[in-house]
């Protein structure tokens, strides 16, 4: 991975690279940039591979000149900054949200005192409840031997426990069902179903996410639960606040495991952990907020991974040629 504009000392694990004169330093960055693919594969060592210079000193490669570097490093460049741009948005539209919804669930949108308890502060006009006391149940799947690579779309597939994160569900972790076992349709995934890890490493062991999409047929695994909130209780509601630091701190503690790579929480105490209920209506108020952030943090997602694809594509035609840049189309 080639990167720039860091100060220090070099490290025996690095390289440092310095054009000749009359070859634009940017424009080398963007050539570097693209051989990582390369540079990836050209490697020695065992436990720990290492660049080969030698191979990457070998390579032949053409280079227009020096006015036409310059061009080519300023539009890459043009590119790369939209990216960084953008990802800065999105991390500061995560960030608050993050404080949002730190505020919104404890205190809500009006001017209650608040109580303080052992894990929450919390307006006087709230319930502090368990868990228990929002679902209507919970359930979970098997796991049956299951083939190693992911199902493919409209097949089934046994999702892993990797499939839950705290900030997103990534359908592609899971299994492929072997076409000889009958799949449990009522462990099915569906799309709006709130799905918990019950084992995972100890930041991840509880983590909830609901399911927004699905472009695979899937199973719930015997370390995956399934909850089913009251009419009452706004799901995306309860999401958030099982992902609230008071609840997760609850969920940590009650983890067990010898290892910090493999947790379980129980289902009895997953269902005691405590919080704090609004009314439905503020619950409702809460999780519109919530899902406008995360409409626009979705945008944004879409968004820097169509700048990646605009830029991976002026990489492989600009430093090739297919694609030039006429005189004076870019100053730079």
């Amino acid at each position: 991975m080639a990167i720039r504009g860091v100060r220090g000392v070099l490290g025996s694990t690095l390289l440092a690279y310095r054009p000749k004169e009359g070859f634009d330093a940017d424009y080398l960055f963007c050539v570097l940039e693209s051989l990582y693919p390369y540079n990836n594969t050209a490697t020695i060592g065992g436990a720990i591979p290492h660049l080969d210079k030698r191979l990457l000193a070998k390579l032949s490669l053409a280079t227009p000149g020096a006015a036409e570097q310059r061009r080519i490093a300023a539009a890459l460049k043009l590119a790369g900054d939209a990216i960084a741009k953008t990802k800065a948005e999105l991390e500061a539209t995560r960030e608050l949200k993050r404080s949002f919804a730190h505020k919104a669930l404890e205190s809500g949108f009006g001017s209650s005192e608040l109580i303080d308890s052992k894990f929450w502060s919390y307006p006087n006009t709230w319930d502090l409840v368990c868990v228990k006391h929002l679902l209507t149940g919970m359930d979970a799947g098997a796991s049956p031997m299951c083939e190693s690579d992911a199902a493919k779309p409209g097949h089934w597939g046994v999702l892993k426990v990797s499939a839950v994160s705290w900030d997103r569900f990534e359908e592609m972790e899971n299994k492929a069902l072997p076409a000889t076992i009958e799949p449990d349709v009522n462990a099915e995934v569906k799309v709006g179903d709130i799905i918990v890890s019950r084992a995972n490493t100890t930041e991840l062991c509880g983590a909830v996410h609901r399911v927004q999409s699905l472009y695979t047929r899937l199973l719930l695994c015997d370390k995956t639960w399934r909850l089913h909130p009251k009419e009452e209780v706004n799901p995306d509601w309860l999401v958030a606040v099982l992902k609230h630091p008071q609840a997760r701190r609850q969920i940590e503690a009650n983890a067990t495991g010898t290892s910090d790579s493999m947790k379980n929480i129980g289902k009895r105490d997953f269902r005691n952990v405590v919080v704090p209920r609004p009314s439905r209506d503020e619950q409702d108020r809460i999780a519109e907020a919530l899902n406008a952030f995360d409409a626009n943090i979705e945008a944004n997602v879409k968004k820097v991974e169509a700048l990646q694809q605009v830029k991976k594509s002026l990489l492989q035609n600009l430093l090739t040629g297919r694609i030039r840049i006429p005189e004076g189309a870019i100053h730079g």
